[in-house]
């Protein structure tokens, strides 16, 4: 069963989530002077959610107007990831990030910098590590001292999780090598994969919908990250059940997933084998961020939509192809 850290409103199998309401959510206590934004400025929240050892887990950072923290220097994570700005400018390296910017990138391989999506506005941040054991912050500079710092046992005990935020040996329980593959990736940049919902043209097209995905984490059931954009009053990813956890976060415009309304900001957490109902696009179309625990559970017959199970097939079918040339030899 999944488990989101606050004091969120729901219904039987499902819990709401908004950036546009942090006051409920279980922001991780900051001691003074530990981080590089104080705990007033920034907000935050996570999703666990899939197998409760390597299952993938998002982190939810929402910035005050007006904040930009300093970068964090050069390193990487043992895990496989995903982040999107879902408001502000989030940069990475020589790389940026808008609203509806999102990059995949590979685990065990470093960036130069990062930081928090942050704006005159606000800046709101959505990061998924594709396996919960390799969340550890791995710097390129070696310090010297203990391989686990006080800030990696407090995220561990707020999170509730182990792997290498615990594991005192450099390489005590983590995942093993990168098994990123996406259905973009002959335009792979290195390392990462950058990814627009200003950019569909080269996305996978059915029935007024276009989707792109990537599979990250372990080779045999670890996540699905799929992004989609559905035009105005079309059917979105709906009317039916996962036998996994699934996670929903709208970016750009607006829809309705079972009568209840969502806009952008605004995210969804569906226990597996319970029926999301009926999702519809409003009237500004719907850019959403759909991501399934367990690519085992994720097929053309999850879902009474036509249009759906086609696209899925089509995904899966995609995926399945690159991993399986990706371990040729």
């Amino acid at each position: 069963m999944y488990k989101a850290l606050g004091r969120f409103p729901g219904g039987e199998g499902y819990t709401d989530i908004s950036f546009r309401k942090t006051e409920l959510w279980d922001t991780m206590p900051i001691p003074g002077g530990a981080s590089r934004v104080s705990g007033t400025a920034l907000s935050s929240s996570a999703v666990l959610f899939g197998d409760d050892e390597i299952g993938p887990i998002v982190l939810l950072l929402a910035l005050a107007p007006g904040i930009k923290p300093p970068d964090a220097p050069s390193h990487t994570h043992a895990a496989d990831n995903w982040r999107m700005s879902v408001l502000g400018n989030l940069p990475m390296g020589p790389d940026s990030y808008d609203a509806g910017h999102s990059r995949f990138q590979e685990g065990w391989k470093p960036y130069a910098s990062d930081n928090y999506a942050n704006g005159p506005e606000g800046g709101w941040t959505a990061l998924m590590f594709a396996d919960r054991r390799g969340t550890r912050v791995r710097h390129v500079k070696q310090h010297e001292g203990p391989v686990i710092t006080p800030m990696d046992r407090l995220l561990a005990e707020w999170l509730g999780v182990g792997g290498d935020l615990v594991a005192e040996e450099p390489e005590g329980g983590v995942p093993g090598p990168s098994q990123m593959a996406t259905t973009l990736d002959e335009y792979r940049r290195g390392a990462r994969i950058n990814v627009s919902f200003d950019d569909t043209d080269r996305w996978i097209h059915d029935g007024g919908a276009s989707v792109m995905a990537g599979a990250l984490g372990d080779r045999e059931h670890g996540p699905i990250v799929l992004q989609t954009r559905v035009a105005p009053g079309a059917a979105m990813l709906g009317d039916g059940a996962f036998d996994c956890d699934v996670f929903r976060l709208m970016s750009r415009g607006s829809c309705t997933i079972g009568g209840h309304p969502y806009r952008a900001g605004d995210m969804r957490v569906q226990a597996a084998g319970v029926p999301f109902g009926a999702a519809i696009a409003g009237d500004d179309g719907a850019d959403e961020v759909v991501i399934f625990a367990d690519r085992r559970a994720v097929g053309p017959a999850a879902t009474t939509d036509a249009t759906w199970s086609a696209l899925l097939g089509r995904v899966i079918d995609d995926l399945a192809g690159r991993l399986a040339a990706s371990s040729i030899g």
